[in-house]
C-alpha cells in the first residue's frame, strides 16, 4: 500500500504505485490516432485503486489499465513528471464527479496532496490547488447535471 496523504481530515492511499507512459504520434498512426495522442498523451499502464477517506466519508477511485488523460495542461505543466500521478487521479475524478460525491474542492485537495507526495514544492502545490479549483469552478463541464 502506498500512502499519499495521512492527515486527520484526509487520507489517500493506493494499492500500487501508478506506472504511466507518454504516447507519441507515430508515422504509421492514422490522423485520428495522432490527434488522440496529442489530445491525451498519457496512459496508465497498470490498474490502480486509490482509497480516499475524507472527514469520515470513504471513496474508491479505480483507474483502469490503459486510462488516458491530458496532464496538467491548465497550469502549462502538461509534461512535468512530478505532476503525472496527481493529474491522472484528478482527471478521472473530473470525468466521474460521483467518485468523490460531486465534491469539487475534494478533487482539488486530492490533486494537491498527491502532487506534494510526488515531490512537488508545497507552496507551488497550494497555488496550483487554487488555480485548478478556480478553473473547475468557472470552466468545469456539466456531468450528469452537476456543475463543479
Amino acid at each position: 500500500m502506498i500512502v499519499w496523504c495521512d492527515k486527520p481530515k484526509l487520507k489517500i492511499t493506493s494499492d500500487i504505485e501508478p506506472y504511466t507512459a507518454v504516447l507519441k504520434p507515430l508515422p504509421s498512426d492514422s490522423e485520428q490516432e495522432k490527434q488522440d495522442k496529442k489530445r491525451k498523451p498519457f496512459i496508465n499502464k497498470k490498474r490502480v485503486l486509490f482509497d480516499i477517506d475524507y472527514l469520515g466519508s470513504k471513496y474508491c477511485i479505480l483507474i483502469p489499465k490503459n486510462y488516458r488523460w491530458n496532464g496538467t495542461n491548465c497550469l502549462g505543466l502538461q509534461f512535468y513528471p512530478k505532476l503525472l500521478n496527481a493529474s491522472m487521479v484528478h482527471d478521472i475524478i473530473c470525468e466521474h464527479h460521483n467518485f468523490v460525491g460531486n465534491d469539487r474542492q475534494l478533487s482539488s485537495m486530492i490533486f494537491r496532496e498527491i502532487g506534494i507526495a510526488s515531490g512537488m514544492n508545497k507552496i507551488f502545490m497550494k497555488t496550483a490547488y487554487n488555480c485548478v479549483d478556480v478553473f473547475q469552478k468557472f470552466f468545469g463541464k456539466d456531468f450528469l447535471g452537476c456543475r463543479w
